[in-house]
This record gives C-alpha cells, structure tokens and sequence, in this order.
C-alpha cells in the first residue's frame, strides 16, 4: 500500500508514520485485492476557540471509489485512531454490500 502523508503545522517523524501504518493495517485487509490502491493521509495541528485541536483526515482511493474520513481530536494519535476507525468501518459496510449485490 502506497501511503502519502502530508503535515500542516505537524512533523512527519518516522514514529508517526509507523504508528499510522499500524493504525491502518485493519483497512489495508479490504484493499489487497487492488495493486493500485493508494491512501492520502493529510494530519494537522490548529487553534481554535476551543483549545489546541489535532485533525487527521484519511482518503483511501480503491477500484476508482474514494473512501475519506476526517476526525479531530486532542491528540494527534487520537484523531489518526478517530479517522482510522470511521474509514474502516465505511469499507466494511461497502464490501457488505457488494457482497449482498451478488
């Protein structure tokens, strides 16, 4: 799986790309079908009203479908867990479905 991670305010250190690996291995068991499946991960690190907020935002892009989610939280490793799990869950109920297709 080719993974493209992107920071904004946020150093990509080679600790946070292994843990978004680990993170993502889970969806990746969706994916092994598709060579050319490919995710973009985009984390950020941003002010707001309401405090420090980290956001991680995870597109899978697999058989010419786009699966994203986006989730903030007060750690960067809880929103790459946050955005992990919804993007997870959304290509589960996809494969449900293709499976009740046939």
């Amino acid at each position: 799986m080719n993974y493209n991670v992107k920071g904004t305010g946020v150093a990509i250190t080679a600790e946070l790309r292994a843990y978004l690996e680990k993170s993502l291995e889970h969806a990746e068991k969706f994916l092994r079908s598709d060579k050319d499946a490919y995710a973009d991960i985009e984390l950020e690190f941003a002010e707001s009203e309401h405090g420090q907020k980290y956001r991680a935002e995870i597109t899978f892009m697999h058989n010419g479908e786009m699966y994203r989610a986006t989730k903030r939280g007060d750690s960067l490793h809880a929103a790459i867990d946050l955005a992990g799990e919804d993007v997870v869950r959304e290509l589960a109920r996809m494969k449900k479905k293709r499976i009740h297709r046939l």
